[in-house]
């Protein structure tokens, strides 16, 4: 198949490689060691990941920032989904760091995140230094804002 499927975080020490492209998905919270084991793959897989989803894993706004020190070595990246994960507009300084390193970023899946309308706003600026961006998926997040009161 084009894309390299990894189900379980726990197996990730036995990979050294990941395809050029490679989706992980698991539906429960990762532990702080998966995403050490994560990142370290990510690394050593700099120079070649061009597309990276991790879909409906529960990652939420830490897991975003732990992943992130990964995500910032993939400058060939071209698409990133982090579909379906608890990130809220807290995310938002993660998102313009991960977005700043990643120069040939076509495509990013925002599907059924939390981000709402203020984080959209606050990574807009971000997603427009993406000189290669094509498309943002916004579908399904949550856009209303919560009343302060």
């Amino acid at each position: 198949s084009r894309y390299s499927t990894l189900s379980r975080y726990s197996t990730l020490s036995r990979y050294s490689t990941l395809s050029r492209y490679s989706t992980l998905s698991r539906y429960s919270t990762l532990s702080e060691v998966d995403m050490r084991a994560l990142n370290r793959v990510l690394y050593r897989n700099a120079q070649t990941l061009e597309e990276f989803a991790i879909i409906y894993s529960y990652i939420g706004d830490e897991g975003l920032e732990h992943l992130s020190h990964g995500l910032q070595h993939l400058h060939k990246l071209k698409k990133l989904n982090i579909s379906g994960n608890e990130c809220t507009n807290k995310s938002c300084s993660t998102l313009n760091f991960i977005l700043s390193h990643l120069p040939s970023l076509t495509s990013l899946d925002l599907f059924g995140t939390q981000i709402g309308y203020s984080g959209l706003e606050a990574i807009t600026p971000a997603l427009q230094k993406c000189k290669h961006i094509e498309s943002v998926d916004i579908c399904c997040i949550e856009l209303e804002e919560e009343d302060e009161g």
